[in-house]
């Protein structure tokens, strides 16, 4: 592996990306203190990323990788086209407005999961670490995963914009994998656009389509 690309994240205070994130996570700094180079530091990274929807961390794995143009370059390399990415977490928090620069079809969303299972996408470890991490996500047990029966795994990850002035949540969304009892799969995404509803309508939605989606398949 590569080690050359590796950037360690700066525990300065007065460094800019060390700034925002010591502030905001320091107590996870000190428990990974001392192994910025290694792959435990972006294991954990992608843990918060993925189970705790964690912001920072996902900017940092954007950072890591070249920055948000290699990851729509690679995910339209990998033939999933009906997207687009431009922007990150930190560039849509300063102008809510720019969360419509990145959109894509809930099929794409699919589709990609879709890849991961069932293509050499990733690495047999990797998709281990990325389906393991899924399953063990923490947000949105109020959306998808809630219109599915107790003990039915279910890997996720879930998505929510900020509201503009006008109230309008510009995208709340969850896309994930049901593990259904016959050991198929099922690849389920919805997201929701423009809504005017609380969030606890939207999640309802889901649970809703997660629920009928399931049913029509057992």
């Amino acid at each position: 592996e590569n080690q050359s690309r590796e950037k360690p994240i700066s525990q300065n205070k007065n460094d800019p990306v060390g700034q925002d994130l010591y502030g905001a996570y320091a107590d996870f700094f000190r428990r990974v203190s001392g192994i910025w180079r290694t792959g435990s530091t972006r294991c954990g990274f992608s843990t918060y990323t993925v189970t705790h929807s964690d912001n920072n961390t996902c900017d940092w794995l954007i950072g890591f990788v070249g920055g948000i143009e290699e990851v729509d370059g690679y995910i339209k390399s990998i033939g999933i086209n009906a997207q687009n990415l431009t922007e990150t977490e930190a560039s849509m928090h300063e102008n809510i407005m720019r969360c419509y620069n990145n959109w894509s079809t809930p099929l794409a969303v699919a589709e990609l999961l879709k890849k991961i299972y069932t293509e050499d996408i990733l690495t047999d470890e990797h998709f281990s670490f990325l389906e393991k991490t899924m399953l063990e996500c923490s947000t949105g047990t109020n959306k998808l995963k809630a219109g599915l029966p107790a003990g039915v795994r279910f890997g996720h990850k879930t998505g929510s914009s900020d509201r503009t002035e006008m109230g309008i949540k510009i995208g709340d969304g969850d896309a994930g994998v049901i593990y259904m009892p016959d050991g198929d799969k099922c690849y389920v995404v919805v997201i929701i656009k423009d809504s005017k509803e609380t969030d606890a309508e939207n999640a309802k939605i889901m649970e809703n389509i997660a629920s009928a989606v399931y049913d029509s398949l057992r």
